[in-house]
């Protein structure tokens, strides 16, 4: 949960931590990107109670402002289950090293300047251990993470890979966070709401739903249809 007027300092970072049936559970651990000519610095989603006592750590898709943390939280908690698609795997692996590597280019010309390096919030041997860990998710579907638990995953049409995830306890509520979801079509990659209900089959039979969601665009509507946009921006870039 961000604070007021947080937004209005650097793009935000995503965290949701859950305490479901006696299991601690994290999905995503985001990385705010700072502006470094307004003097603002990335910084990580905040630490809480229960950040260093996780059992499942779940990633919706790679951009730096849901995965920038993720080598970190893993770090403090080393026995953490940790699962995320395929495709997201490999996006978040280029995206974290590469994250990696500017604040080392950065810190070596403050250093030529005169200045003091600064130590970022985790090294290049954080990151390979993080992903020796993954247990990748291999396609949309059903999986058992724990005896009598299912975790949904399902497309939401953000990038490549970009899923929801329906977690469904042994009993008691039904969970399904979706991180940023796109509901029109892109060129890649189809559009999403909701999953059909045949992907749920009776699964939800007498439980009620917590959503928890995220938009990409907030609630701005788009000036044209994609096509025409997409025709401006190449003139544009012409």
């Amino acid at each position: 949960v961000i604070q007021a007027g947080e937004q209005r300092l650097a793009p935000g970072n995503t965290n949701t931590l859950l305490s479901i049936s006696g299991k601690n559970i994290c999905i995503d651990f985001g990385m705010a990107i700072g502006n470094k000519a307004a003097g603002e610095a990335n910084y990580l989603s905040k630490m809480t109670e229960l950040s260093t006592k996780l059992d499942l750590i779940l990633l919706t898709h790679h951009h730096l402002d849901h995965s920038g943390g993720l080598p970190f939280i893993a770090k403090m908690n080393p026995n953490a289950i940790i699962a995320m698609t395929e495709p997201t795997g490999r996006g978040a692996q280029i995206m974290l090293l590469d994250s990696l590597k500017i604040h080392s280019n950065e810190q070596k010309a403050i250093v030529r300047a005169g200045g003091e390096a600064k130590q970022f919030f985790y090294n290049e041997n954080d990151i390979t251990s993080l992903f020796e860990r993954t247990q990748k998710i291999p396609k949309p579907g059903w999986y058992s993470i724990w005896p009598g638990w299912e975790f949904g995953f399902y497309s939401s049409g953000h990038t490549r890979g970009a899923t929801m995830i329906i977690i469904l306890p042994p009993d008691g509520l039904a969970y399904l966070v979706t991180g940023d979801i796109s509901s029109h079509d892109q060129p890649l990659i189809k559009g999403v709401m909701l999953p059909p209900k045949e992907f749920f089959g009776d699964r939800l039979k007498n439980r009620k739903i917590v959503i928890i969601t995220e938009t990409t665009y907030g609630n701005r509507e788009l000036k044209a249809p994609m096509a025409d946009l997409r025709k401006e921006f190449r003139e544009w870039a012409k």
